[in-house]
């Protein structure tokens, strides 16, 4: 073969490989640009739903939950499940409530707040916040076994806790006194234990309600100022040994299951500890009124 051919020949070969090439690049660009257009539009589906998402989180808040629990003490018969059993179960007829053999928890969701804004980096937008207010109640028997289960279970709370204390008088014809079960019950011994629970494990203790119950056995003849005076006189002792140990905290209430008496409002005062917002009181106390 003489040089004119060979490069003839080369050429030709030359020209099927580049033609070869060119069809291979153009083939692979036209599905690079498709491949391209896929990806934007893909990415305008997934811009789309996210601003979808955003604006969605931007009105609709994430919550969280605050729980406030509630220890609920007493010695026997002092009639502690009738006063939480109307907070939740108001249509219950009181008379029908059982002594607690043990203990009860109750628990109920109460409010949602608001509670500012924060920036949510997952969608780079800023969303609101809110709590929710969470009622937990534990209701236990008058027995000295469960007063001390009850200080156990205290002493696993770290904070939002508020001590529920009834006393209940012996009402007498005559007047008012203070019977030997509530002095047991509420001994120096006792309290101290209680405050020792407290103060090992740094329990944060919103506050302490002490509840005289049963007002409604009262005589007739004593005016309501006159049944509150005489009940914290003679329970003097016992109110003094309560105030050594929670000072300011403590405030004292005089209800009546089966009239429906102060009930509500104690509950109202008991939630209040987690609240320092009017508005936020107002909007819990609007929702109890709704459970009388």
């Amino acid at each position: 073969m003489d040089l004119f051919n060979f490069i003839q020949a080369m050429t030709g070969i030359l020209a099927t490989v580049f033609a070869f090439i060119t069809f291979k690049i153009t083939t692979q660009k036209k599905e690079l640009e498709k491949t391209i257009l896929d990806l934007k539009s893909e990415k305008s589906k997934i811009d789309t739903e996210l601003n979808t998402l955003k604006n969605w989180a931007k009105n609709v808040a994430s919550s969280s939950s605050d729980i406030l629990d509630v220890i609920v003490l007493g010695p026997r018969q002092a009639g502690k499940t009738s006063v939480v059993e109307s907070w939740f179960k108001p249509w219950n007829n009181v008379h029908s409530s059982k002594p607690t053999e043990n203990w009860h928890e109750h628990k109920c969701f109460l409010c949602n707040f608001d509670d500012g804004t924060f920036y949510d980096e997952k969608i780079n937008v800023e969303r609101k916040k809110r709590k929710q207010l969470v009622l937990r109640v534990r209701d236990y028997a008058g027995e000295d076994s469960y007063r001390i289960k009850a200080f156990d279970y205290i002493a696993s709370l770290e904070s939002n806790v508020v001590i529920v204390l009834f006393i209940t008088p012996d009402f007498t014809a005559s007047g008012i006194v203070c019977n030997n079960e509530n002095n047991s019950y509420y001994s120096a011994s006792v309290l101290k234990e209680l405050e020792l629970y407290i103060l090992t494990k740094n329990i944060q203790i919103r506050g302490v309600a002490v509840v005289f119950n049963k007002i409604d056995l009262a005589s007739p003849s004593l005016s309501e100022n006159d049944v509150e005076n005489i009940c914290i006189k003679e329970h003097t002792n016992i109110l003094e040994r309560i105030n050594s140990i929670f000072g300011g905290k403590v405030s004292i209430y005089f209800t009546s299951a089966t009239k429906n008496t102060g009930v509500i409002n104690l509950l109202r005062d008991i939630c209040w500890t987690m609240i320092t917002e009017d508005g936020q009181k107002k909007k819990v106390a609007s929702f109890l009124k709704k459970r009388k």
